[in-house]
């Protein structure tokens, strides 16, 4: 049992992380850390096996702590190593793709060992690193002043432990008995079980997120773009500007949801930020200018975000000139439905996924707002049916949610039939991109991404949950037609889809235990199971499906 030292002293200086070792039994690894820190790291074995190795990490644990003073927020990991797996990768393919596979990253330690010299790497620096196994195996036999091929050649050993994470709190008492907690993790993480998925618990999560949002704008309006937990700092020279002025929307339907109006006022200093920094008039019309690039997605995301902000008024000759470039966009596409999707650089192609979808989402706002705009609706019908086209020819998941929505707010303006269709026809196909149990991996349960069809992408949060925005308008399509099938499978997919997000999201400090500013984490969403970082939209599209889950879910349909 390991308790806060009380007399405070001097700090002792943190010793290496990567101990050198003789044995090559299975180890135990043992760690404090405080305020992000960690102090030190314990690797020990002993011939009568882990428990007697544990108690030997936690009596010398408990040595180097003498005289230490511990903050309320010091935390022990652990580590307990099952059998290794020896590791070949110059001549076995499997052992090459153990290394290159990022389902491994935060479950195995890693051990290299040459000659009489032996250094592990634990598995939860594995994840505060955010480094792949074989870039961190590339590193370890530099350590040891070798390449890979000579290595191997002088007799080096490469091999990857499994084994049990646990988090046991030590700098303050959670109970009478002075006991402290111990958690155990998977993936420096704690599994979240489906039965958590709860309204109380989904409630949470949308203020923890709406928070982080709303906590990390600054005074200038700036709002982070890219947070690196374990330095403790946000991510210099990223940006996008799609995706802050969608943070931008999230914030403004935060501020609804909440009745709060002094996250309006945050609103607004963002919007004047942005538009400061990002805004260029040209005539009649304006751009959204980032590093040379002008996208017709960030024009009419900026658009729906002065649509959207309670201070609106204060905006309308920006917003009426970004609609105008946008109107622009549609007649240089051909004037048949198309959009040109990137300004600068000229003649790049990319965006249509994405970009024709955001604009119709933003046209169905302004639909709403004037339904006797005959010529708008035209050119949104004619988009639809050519996007339409174009999808069942290049299909791809994330097209859907953007066209989902607008086709939805459309649906429950006017009816329209053959929306409603295409809605159906486009959900379906989508949710088979979701891992659903059973799972090799309990902590991916949920996430969209098919590993089958890799051409997708990677496994990221954004894109679970910015599924989880259009499915949510696609379930509610069905429960009010009383489709009660799709209802269902759009039901259980939202479920799922919610453990995914709570699985990624830091919801207190405990959870971000190893980052350096830990109440910055809180309320973030990691970008995977294995890459710790917090970028805005893995945040805002959650956030924004979570406040229509909320408003549409009744408690019962919170179920497994």
């Amino acid at each position: 049992m390991l308790h806060a030292p009380t007399p405070p002293a001097s700090p002792l200086p943190p010793p290496a992380c990567l101990d050198p070792l003789a044995s090559h039994k299975d180890p135990v690894f043992v760690a404090v850390r405080d305020r992000g820190e960690r102090l030190f790291g314990i690797w020990s074995t002993a011939p009568e096996g882990a428990p007697r190795a544990l108690c030997d990490a936690i009596a010398e644990a408990h040595r180097r702590l003498a005289g230490h003073q511990l903050s309320p927020h010091a935390t022990l990991e652990i580590f307990i190593a099952h059998t290794p797996r020896g590791l070949l990768p110059r001549r076995y393919k499997r052992d090459r793709n153990h290394l290159k596979g990022n389902i491994n990253r935060g479950l195995r330690a890693l051990e290299v060992g040459l000659n009489d010299r032996v250094i592990r790497l634990d598995p939860f620096t594995v994840v505060a690193r955010n480094v792949g196994l074989a870039a961190l195996f590339e590193e370890l036999h530099t350590q040891l002043g070798c390449d890979e091929r000579s290595f191997f050649d002088a007799g080096g050993s490469l091999r990857s432990f499994p084994g049990e994470q646990y988090l046991v709190a030590i700098g303050r008492p959670l109970a009478a008995s002075f006991e402290p907690w111990a958690r155990q993790l998977y993936r420096a993480s704690p599994v979240v079980d489906i039965a958590e998925v709860t309204r109380e618990r989904t409630e949470q999560l949308g203020h923890c997120m709406g928070n982080y949002l709303i906590e990390h704008v600054g005074q200038s309006g700036a709002l982070t773009y890219l947070l690196d937990p374990a330095k403790g700092e946000d991510v210099d020279n990223t940006n996008n500007m799609i995706r802050q002025w969608m943070a931008t929307i999230a914030m403004s339907r935060v501020a609804r949801f909440r009745r709060d109006t002094s996250i309006d006022r945050v609103v607004e200093r963002n919007i004047r930020y942005n538009l400061t920094h990002f805004y260029r008039e040209r005539g009649n019309r304006a751009l959204i200018e980032w590093r040379g690039m002008v996208k017709l997605g960030a024009i009419s995301l900026a658009a729906l975000a002065l649509v959207e902000a309670k201070t609106r008024y204060k905006f309308e000759k920006q917003l009426a000139r970004l609609c105008t470039t946008v109107d622009a966009l549609w007649d240089s596409g051909g004037k048949n439905g198309a959009f040109t999707c990137m300004v600068l650089p000229p003649h790049d192609t990319r965006g249509s996924n994405f970009y024709p979808g955001e604009t119709l989402l933003m046209w169905a706002f302004l639909l709403r707002e004037r339904p006797d705009d005959a010529e708008r609706l035209r050119r949104f019908m004619l988009s639809y049916r050519y996007y339409r086209t174009w999808h069942l020819e290049n299909r791809n998941p994330a097209f859907i949610p953007w066209h989902t929505q607008a086709y939805f707010m459309r649906w429950e303006d006017t009816g329209d039939e053959e929306l409603r269709d295409w809605i159906f026809e486009m959900n379906d196909w989508l949710l088979s991109m979701q891992q659903m149990p059973p799972v090799e991996h309990p902590d991916v349960a949920g996430r969209f991404y098919d590993p089958k069809r890799p051409r997708f992408g990677n496994p990221h949060a954004s894109s679970t949950g910015v599924y989880l925005e259009g499915l949510i308008d696609a379930f509610e399509l069905a429960r009010r037609l009383g489709d009660t099938a799709r209802q269902e499978r759009y039901r259980r997919a939202l479920v799922w889809g919610l453990r995914s997000v709570m699985q990624l999201t830091f919801l207190d400090r405990e959870e971000a235990f190893y980052a350096l500013a830990p109440e910055r984490c809180v309320g973030g969403t990691r970008t995977s199971v294995y890459r710790n970082e917090v970028r805005c939209d893995n945040v805002q599209h959650s956030l924004m499906a979570i406040l229509k889950i909320l408003e549409r879910f009744e408690p019962t349909d919170y179920r497994p």
